[in-house]
């Protein structure tokens, strides 16, 4: 860069806003020895300072535009009145004429330079403003994903309770329709081992073609694990009647087997088996209960 570029420069490095190679070539042009350069940066930057302590230190570079757009007007007079002066053009035939011709075109060069500085540094405030509504608006994006994902967990996790809901409305329906049947046959359990405070009931109906067990007091089964309703007869022993889990302070209904056809049964129990369920009762039992007879 020249030297008349170099000076535009100036106000820039007032305020820190040059990138690394303009202030790299500056610092070594001051190195060199230029009072001119010197002086200016000097009383930039005791302007910036003084915009600092009276404000906002963010507003020094708002300032400084003001100053220089103020510095453009103040030439911009002086080369007015001069263009006035030399509206009518003629051939200059004196030394006084060429030095006046010279003074307006200087004044002019002046103007231009400070419209120069005062656009780069328009541009570079204008470059801040947009990096920052930049930022600003990922931000609020980020913002607004995050939201929108937590939205979107909570939405999953209501349709998640709602299918569940409405699978225990439905399998409390059926067991209601199997305990108002005519031909209803209801088995009752009693805690056995682990779970004291446990209980239930088998619903059977015949004509229906139904069977449900409800259950309260049984603890959650552990991963893995579920519970296993077990029709127990004299000829075949104990018969799979279906599995179901347990909830946490709630009673629990689910679908089971119809009772072996033909065959006497004796009771109806409970185990913690495997949660893909065996052929033969495994785990502890945990409920168990006297078939009542037809």
């Amino acid at each position: 860069m020249d030297h008349q570029e170099l000076i535009n420069l100036l106000p820039l490095a007032a305020i820190d806003w040059l990138d690394p190679d303009e202030t790299r070539q500056l610092e070594e042009h001051l190195r060199g020895g230029c009072p001119q350069c010197e002086a200016e940066l000097r009383a930039w930057r005791e302007t910036a300072a003084a915009f600092a302590v009276a404000g906002d230190p963010a507003d020094t570079g708002e300032h400084l535009w003001q100053r220089l757009e103020a510095r453009l007007h103040t030439e911009a007079a002086a080369v007015h009145s001069l263009t006035h002066a030399a509206a009518r053009p003629r051939r200059l035939t004196n030394v006084g004429e060429r030095r006046a011709s010279a003074g307006w075109w200087q004044g002019l060069a002046a103007v231009c330079a400070a419209a120069a500085v005062l656009l780069l540094v328009y541009n570079r405030i204008i470059a801040r403003q947009a990096r920052q509504a930049e930022v600003h608006q990922l931000q609020q994006l980020e913002s607004l994903s995050w939201q929108l994902n937590d939205l979107r967990s909570e939405l999953t996790a209501a349709q998640t309770e709602t299918d569940t809901l409405r699978k225990v409305l439905s399998e409390r329906a059926r067991l209601d329709r199997v305990l108002m049947a005519p031909d209803l046959q209801l088995t009752r359990l009693g805690p056995v081992g682990p779970a004291h405070n446990a209980g239930g009931v088998v619903a059977v109906s015949h004509a229906s073609g139904a069977a449900m067990i409800q259950t309260f007091g049984l603890p959650p089964a552990p991963p893995g694990k579920a519970y296993e309703l077990w029709w127990i007869t004299s000829q075949s022993g104990p018969v799979r009647a279906g599995l179901f889990h347990a909830q946490q302070g709630r009673s629990s209904v689910a679908p089971a087997s119809m009772p072996p056809a033909g065959q006497r049964l004796m009771l109806a129990a409970v185990t913690l088996e495997p949660a893909a369920g065996v052929d033969k009762p495994t785990g502890d039992m945990y409920l168990k209960g006297v078939v009542e007879r037809e």
